[in-house]
């Protein structure tokens, strides 16, 4: 429980520290764009101090403050900056670790979509096999050889690590596609959560 409060703790100052040189780009070209961003970033760090105080969360709460960082993103980015969805039928309510999926989509914007002039496309996976719960984070980037520390950051680090201290069936698998592109694959245990928390509960939901 130490380890996992350390971790998270670490964790949001580092998404708090990019998503904010995000609105400083843009204050001065389009404050409007940064107005807006600011309402977002509240929205999303609201989730994320709610998410802070339990260990898990339903796997469509945790796609929504996805989808919402993405929109941060995509402020800066543009049309640069493309989403695909596959998510399996009646896997909303999977039960999932807090705060897990957003360093691999994180990960993939900075290495995979913002570099490059044409951007990219990120892919947010999640299916059922049998007991376990795959969800995977792909992007059409260079994949992890032509960007060695992608492998090696902060995010994939918390997340190998929180997964590591949860045990097995818990595994994080990075794999980088011979034509170009990487491959980030969660492997759950598979259970569910019947609703998420009211925001003043700090409690584990039943």
């Amino acid at each position: 429980q130490s380890e996992l409060q350390v971790l998270k703790m670490q964790l949001q100052p580092h998404f708090l520290f990019n998503t904010l040189n995000s609105i400083a780009a843009l204050i001065h070209e389009d404050p409007a764009a940064a107005e807006d961003t600011i309402t977002r970033l509240a929205e999303v760090f609201r989730y994320a101090l709610r998410a802070s105080d339990r260990e898990h969360a339903r796997l469509g709460d945790e796609l929504e403050f996805v989808r919402s960082y993405l929109e941060i993103e995509r402020t800066r980015l543009g049309t640069r900056l493309t989403l695909e969805e596959h998510i399996g039928p009646g896997l909303e309510s999977a039960r999932v670790p807090s705060l897990l999926l957003q360093p691999l989509v994180e990960n993939a914007v900075r290495y995979a979509v913002a570099p490059r002039p044409e951007g990219g496309t990120v892919r947010l996976i999640a299916r059922r096999d049998g007991a376990r719960l795959v969800i995977e984070v792909e992007d059409d980037g260079p994949g992890f050889p032509a960007a060695t520390s992608s492998a090696n950051g902060f995010g994939l680090r918390a997340v190998r690590e929180r997964l590591a201290i949860a045990g097995r069936p818990h595994a994080l698998e990075l794999l980088a596609h011979p034509g170009g592109g990487a491959l980030a694959r969660m492997t759950l245990p598979f259970e569910e959560l019947s609703s998420t928390p009211p925001h003043h509960s700090t409690g584990e939901p039943s």
